[in-house]
């Protein structure tokens, strides 16, 4: 990435699927400049309900499975 517009936005994986995380995708999604595209959870259908309310496409199991996508 070189910081030039035609990159498109910042892909961000959340940790977390708790009220803060909420609160996080809230802000971010009326920038242009970053992307939520996947959300973690301990528990995968907590992720999956997150992913589903918050139009996330990925909804993770395990943190280590986010942190490993690339």
């Amino acid at each position: 990435m070189n910081g030039d517009a035609s990159d498109g936005p910042v892909r961000i994986g959340v940790l977390g699927a708790a009220r803060i995380a909420e609160a996080f995708v809230a802000a971010v999604r009326g920038s242009t400049a970053l992307e939520v595209t996947a959300i973690a959870s301990r528990d995968l259908d907590r992720a999956a309900r997150f992913a589903q309310a918050h139009g996330i496409a990925r909804a993770l199991g395990s943190y280590e499975a986010l942190l490993a996508d690339p």
